[in-house]
């Protein structure tokens, strides 16, 4: 626990008067929330020091992005203290400038950076490791060695495929000689010439089995010899990898979090439910907060994060935008800190199947095209039941479906299609299959863009950190390609049409936000960008062939924005 003084270091007082009336309000979540006065106030203090200080250096990429540029997330947690008293405390992921201690930003849980703990001395050790390894394979006799066996390996080859190619040019003549036997040959004298053939075709086939059985046994040898040399590497990467898990173990084993009650609970045991806890996990701004809170009796009031700086590659972070706490690393951390509080509900919850009214575009014995409103779900989640599929296995308690070929966000509104029968549900899935459905959306954007069309050809992968967020994956991502038009600009948002080739979670909200697609993301979207009164995209028309007439139809949804 910190002393008094040290306390104080870390409570920001406001610089200009706040909401009072808000001092005792519910805890927000920091899994969903709309950020107060209170935690805007606290943010601008934070991003104008941000803007000004000279205390310590740190690449955010702001004015000339290069490769090493790194944005960074940070938080603040409004506070009372033993008084009463408002201020905040402030905080950043991971390391910032190098460094998990900075100036005025709380402590983190455990200092991995200490320089005598035992964490700097593990990384030292698996250093001076890295450094044998790579004078190792980077020895002359090792590279001789392994120019060597490439050389032995491609004359290998190359001498077995000259082989073949002669055996099958002579087996060619083989047969020409077999078949062009004459019927002025004597029987014996037929005998005697296919005999000699099929000893040719015997010793071809002894010839070519010593051949690749001797380079076998040449590229063994020669390959027990590189073993021999390596073997130290070997052994030394084993021993990095164990020492590298054990570090990992030990650290933490260091992390243990309080909740307001100063009730203790560690990594291994908030993270029980998976194989093995998450790197990083209790780095983030929220854990840092609250144990810093509780630890010093500071009553938490409101939490808010935003990103400083460029954008990781891969994921999508704006400048000044404001993020939930990612699940994967904190929401077991979280949950545990925050038992207890009631927490502000979102102010955006799921629709109830009792307050909708599905608009039928069309329906015939086989098929249902529906208008999805938005923010309702399209099938059942983990907590919600209420969805479009709940409600039509009401209205259709006898059909083997309804069956939803696709699906839309809860938060898009838009055309659906229902099959009612497994059957006409596998023929849709397999235009879908086909690429033979052509969608198109309506989206309005949150800025403007340069180009009238283009194509966006961005793979995408599931931030496995923080579902339902999707991640740019150049490597292991899925192929997501959308085609796109602008339809017109008006002020400082554009209003364009996706017409998507593929049909991946969150592909048009992903193609739209990040800097490798149009870099503007949708607007009112809460994950990608900015909270507005909803997600202003529309799934407009929808064309497939009608799976029991063959019939091209298309269907329209009229967008309400």
């Amino acid at each position: 626990m910190q002393s008094a003084h040290n306390i104080e270091k870390y409570i920001h007082r406001f610089s200009k008067p706040i909401e009072t009336a808000l001092l005792n309000k519910k805890l927000n979540s920091p899994f969903n929330y709309t950020p107060d006065s209170l935690a805007l106030a606290a943010v601008e203090q934070v991003q104008e020091y941000l803007e000004r200080q000279n205390d310590w250096l740190h690449d955010f990429g702001l004015a000339e992005p290069k490769a090493s540029s790194m944005g960074k997330m940070f938080g603040v947690l409004v506070v009372l203290d033993e008084n009463n008293v408002p201020g905040f405390l402030a905080a950043f992921s991971g390391k910032l400038a190098g460094k998990v201690k900075l100036g005025n930003f709380v402590p983190p849980i455990y200092d991995m950076l200490d320089e005598d703990g035992f964490y700097r001395k593990g990384e030292e050790m698996l250093n001076q490791l890295n450094l044998k390894i790579e004078e190792l394979e980077n020895d002359s006799n090792l590279l001789k060695f392994k120019l060597e066996h490439k050389a032995l390996i491609s004359s290998a080859e190359e001498e077995i495929e000259k082989v073949k190619n002669d055996f099958k040019s002579s087996k060619i003549k083989r047969k020409e000689q077999r078949d062009n036997l004459t019927d002025v040959l004597s029987d014996e004298q037929k005998q005697e010439i296919l005999e000699n053939l099929n000893n040719q075709s015997r010793e071809a086939h002894r010839i070519y089995k010593r051949l690749t059985a001797h380079w076998k046994e040449e590229i063994r040898k020669h390959r027990k010899l590189y073993d021999a040399a390596s073997d130290e590497i070997n052994n030394l990467k084993q021993i990095r990898r164990e020492k590298s898990i054990s570090l990992q173990d030990e650290l933490f084993s260091q992390y243990h979090f309080v909740n307001s009650q100063l009730e203790q609970k560690g990594v291994f045991e908030l993270f029980q439910h998976v194989e093995k806890p998450p790197s990083g996990a209790g780095d983030c701004t929220a854990p840092k907060l609250f144990q810093f809170a509780f630890q010093n009796k500071l009553r938490p009031l409101s939490v808010a994060e935003f990103w400083w700086g460029k954008s990781p590659s891969s994921e999508i972070r704006k400048h000044k935008n404001f993020y939930p706490a990612c699940k994967g690393k904190c929401e077991p951390i979280l949950n545990h800190m925050l038992q207890g509080f009631d927490l502000v509900k979102p102010s955006k919850l799921p629709q109830k199947s009792e307050d909708v009214s599905l608009e039928i575009i069309f329906e015939d014995e086989n098929i249902l095209v529906i208008n999805k409103p938005e923010n309702l779900l399209s099938v059942p989640g983990k907590i919600v039941a209420d969805s479009v599929y709940s409600i039509l296995k009401e209205k259709y308690p006898y059909s083997t479906g309804p069956l939803l070929v696709h699906r839309l966000d809860m938060a898009t509104s838009g055309i659906l299609l229902i099959a009612k029968s497994m059957e006409i549900y596998q023929l849709l899935q397999q235009q879908f299959i086909n690429r033979q459905v052509k969608k198109s959306y309506v989206a309005v954007l949150d800025g403007r863009i340069k180009d009238s069309k283009g194509e966006i050809n961005l793979p995408l992968k599931v931030d496995h950190y923080d579902r339902p967020r999707q991640m740019v994956d150049f490597e292991h991502g899925k192929q997501a390609i959308t085609k796109w038009e602008l339809i017109e600009q008006v002020g400082n948002s554009a209003r364009i049409r996706f017409f998507p080739i593929t049909g991946r979670t969150h592909q048009l909200r992903v193609h739209a936000a990040h800097h490798l697609g149009l870099n503007t993301p949708i607007k009112g979207d809460d994950i990608y960008g900015h909270e507005a009164s909803r997600l202003h995209l529309h799934a407009e028309s929808l064309e497939i062939i009608h799976p029991v007439t063959g019939e091209h139809l298309t269907y329209y949804s009229h967008c309400p924005f």
